[in-house]
């Protein structure tokens, strides 16, 4: 738990020292909000702000926060039991190459609470679990934003790394349930795909 309070000051240290480097255009469009299917937010998407913090000669770093919250009675009408809301929450930090088109890495936080819990209650009934890890990104794509603004798009290959389970499964889960969270947990490839707008410099 040490290490990643170190890690995450450091990275807050980063993301400060970034946001002070002057740009070569006051002129460039900063500010995007758009949403990403898959994604950091796993299978549920989310909702996301992009801010341009460094720009100099075609290399860019913005810093992204987003998140998505999903209801319990949403799922209702799709007869999943969950017993537990679905929420995520997380920031990154990416740097992209280019003009309009953008070739981008990007690193962060994401805390997911709850992706295995409709899971295990589909299979086993009255058993309560519900996960709550937090997990380091790693996301290499494709992005498009225009420096005056307007229409924004990403895409993106995101490699999910576990750092920490703040919610650990019990010792007495179902054998076939402990399979599943490990494999999710620990390692997961995925993918996401933003779409957005950018506003545009008054």
């Amino acid at each position: 738990m040490k290490k990643f309070f170190q890690i995450l000051f450091f990275v807050l240290i980063s993301f400060s020292l970034f946001a002070q480097q002057k740009n070569d255009s006051t002129k460039i469009a900063k500010n995007t909000f758009f949403v990403e299917g898959l994604g950091n937010g796993i299978g549920w998407g989310s909702l996301n702000y992009d801010r341009i913090l460094m720009y100099k000669n075609n290399f860019k770093i913005s810093g992204r926060i987003g998140g998505i919250f999903v209801p319990r009675k949403s799922m209702e009408k799709y007869k999943i039991a969950l017993m537990d809301n679905f929420w995520s929450a997380f920031f990154e930090i990416n740097a992209y190459w280019g003009g309009r088109r953008n070739f981008e890495l990007g690193t962060g936080f994401s805390h997911i609470y709850g992706i295995e819990s409709g899971y295990e209650l589909q299979k086993y009934g009255s058993y309560r679990y519900a996960s709550s890890t937090l997990f380091l990104p790693i996301r290499i794509g494709y992005r498009f934003q225009k420096e005056e603004g307007g229409i924004f798009l990403k895409i993106g290959a995101i490699f999910l790394i576990k750092i920490y389970e703040f919610n650990p499964i019990p010792p007495d889960a179902p054998e076939e349930l402990k399979d599943y969270a490990g494999k999710i947990n620990t390692a997961t490839p995925w993918v996401g795909l933003g779409i957005g707008y950018t506003l545009k410099n008054k």
